[in-house]
């Protein structure tokens, strides 16, 4: 059925609910939105949204319905009703669109709205001050921006006293063409089409490190291979349209400075018995009351549990479980000391851009389709999850490799990383900074741990998931492996 609606302004909410990890006694509202856009909440201003956090999130809400209220200039305020529960999460995706018509195709299937496409432009000059023309109306002085003009080819001109500069750009769908009128060199510059060559050259100069330390395998002592990681700047987090994004993977840029060598396998049980054997090292599962053992919502710490009993049967190449990131450290002295090299934890940082392996879709090989324990196509491929993993692990390697030849990235445990944090129903710390070189953060309770396990929903899988727990902890969804310096 076709209906047809004139409308001056429109918005369109979209709710999504989903239930966390851990049970909590409070409800949150996640509003994803575009900058600019002014927030209420039951007529309590929340505050205006920003480019760089695509958004307001308000938790610790008690149980009951809220009213939403989003206002942007030049249009009319719109209102929404939602109901909060305790332990869920309401996300609320909020875009305005100023059609004249609005033509809606309403099936029990799908809901689909056909809205004018915009972009942005983003304009200045050198010198400023610039008296700037798209198609040949004036739109102001330098630096200005020029929000949701409709897409196409326009005719830009920068004018500054006698001078003038003109030219013709594409504006594209949901794009920011920033465009710089140079009169000192006599030309406009096209800066989002520069950036996007400088970061094609950067992709292509990882790309080439790559391929030239791809044989650059080293193996050790214990039979544990490493590959090269190249170093190289990257966007860390996770987009704000991201199926299964949590509040805590604002994305940013993020530089590491030195390549290192990363694991390509979990840290196996056979290559920890080794050291449990040279050194008669007891864990703290074995000294400190056994390890988390379950699945889905039921854990329990039981004695009795520990890495040579997780509770499943196990061969010498799957990962050990239940060891702490304390005696992580333990191993990680003890095989310093014995080969004389220099391994550690990875950072966090480090985990994910090798992780992610140049990509930057919610899996290595592509997006993800299913953000609970539905079959994923493409996390299917490179990892193990509540999905396929019948509740335990999995020998290491089984799954495809990520493009820098790194096993089980996604999925089989979680892998402990060096940097420490907060848990606050999401990883809290103070690297999350655009333009942030050689991250580590040392301060915190807890330690992060990356990749997901084979008990857990497709989102907590994906390069960006964060998870924060004590030191101390030990359970059966969680390991690691090791950066070896060069």
């Amino acid at each position: 059925m076709l209906k047809q609606k004139t409308n001056l302004f429109s918005l369109l909410f979209v709710l999504i609910i989903w239930a966390p990890c851990v049970a909590i006694a409070a409800g949150d509202i996640q509003i994803t939105c575009e900058p600019g856009i002014r927030i209420w909440l039951n007529n309590d201003f929340k505050g205006k949204t920003t480019i760089d956090d695509n958004g307001i999130f308000i938790e610790g809400l008690s149980q009951g319905n809220y009213i939403i209220k989003a206002a942007k200039t030049g249009f009319n305020p719109l209102r929404k009703t939602v109901n909060v529960l305790d332990g869920q999460t309401i996300e609320v995706k909020i875009k305005f669109t100023t059609p004249s018509v609005k033509i809606e195709q309403i099936s029990p299937e799908k809901d689909t709205t056909l809205v004018q496409k915009v972009g942005t432009f983003i304009l200045r000059s050198v010198p400023l001050k610039a008296t700037v023309y798209i198609d040949n109306k004036e739109m102001g002085k330098t630096d200005i921006k020029v929000g949701n003009f409709p897409v196409g080819n326009h005719t830009v001109k920068f004018v500054f006293k006698n001078k003038e500069l003109k030219g013709s750009f594409q504006l594209n769908s949901n794009e920011s063409l920033k465009l710089k009128g140079h009169f000192k060199k006599n030309e406009i510059l096209n800066e989002t089409e520069i950036e996007k060559k400088e970061e094609e050259r950067k992709r292509l100069e990882v790309e080439r490190k790559r391929k030239k330390y791809q044989k650059r395998k080293v193996t050790n002592s214990l039979g544990m291979e490493f590959v090269y990681i190249p170093p190289g700047t990257f966007i860390m987090g996770s987009p704000s349209g991201e199926k299964g994004r949590e509040k805590d993977e604002k994305q940013h840029r993020v530089t590491l400075t030195k390549g290192f060598y990363m694991q390509t396998t979990e840290v196996t049980v056979g290559q920890w018995r080794e050291f449990i054997l040279d050194s008669g090292y007891k864990t703290q599962a074995e000294t400190g009351g056994g390890a988390w053992i379950g699945s889905g919502s039921k854990w329990e710490k039981k004695n009795g549990y520990y890495w040579d009993n997780p509770g499943f049967s196990q061969s010498e190449s799957h990962p050990v479980t239940c060891v702490s990131w304390n005696d992580v450290w333990e191993f990680i002295n003890w095989i310093n000391r014995k080969e004389g090299k220099s391994y550690k934890l990875p950072t966090e940082a480090e985990w994910e851009h090798a992780g992610r392996a140049g990509s930057t879709t919610a899996f290595a090989n592509g997006d993800i389709s299913e953000i609970k324990c539905g079959y994923d196509l493409n996390l299917n491929a490179m990892g193990w999850y509540c999905y396929n993993a019948n509740k335990r692990t999995h020998p290491v390697a089984q799954k495809n490799a990520n493009a820098w030849g790194l096993y089980d990235m996604h999925g089989n445990i979680w892998e402990w990383c060096q940097d420490s944090c907060e848990w606050k129903n999401g990883v809290v710390n103070d690297t999350y900074r655009d333009g942030i070189v050689d991250p580590l953060n040392t301060n915190g309770s807890s330690r992060v741990s990356r990749g997901g396990c084979w008990d857990d929903n497709a989102r907590h899988c994906r390069s960006a998931n964060r998870r924060g727990c004590p030191p101390g902890d030990r359970a059966t969804d969680m390991g690691f492996r090791l950066q070896r310096k060069l």
